[in-house]
């Protein structure tokens, strides 16, 4: 059980990465470009994937820690 909660840990902390660097790629992004709101658009659906992806691996570790504690 040791593997699956490393590898889930470590998964959501690179998931956590990657919506705070997108976070950051939105909050960087010139409005003035012609093509800003498209960036925007595009930016929140990887945002939105990242959250999706954060809630799948919290609830496998829940899963996991049960698991373990039922062991």
């Amino acid at each position: 059980m040791d593997k699956e909660l490393t590898v889930n840990l470590a998964n959501l902390n690179q998931a956590e990465t990657i919506k705070t660097r997108l976070e950051k790629q939105v909050d960087s992004l010139d409005v003035t470009n012609a093509y800003s709101e498209r960036k925007i658009n595009d930016l929140q659906k990887y945002l939105d994937a990242q959250y999706d992806i954060i809630d799948e691996t919290e609830e496998l570790l829940v899963s996991a820690k049960i698991r373990d504690l039922e062991a």
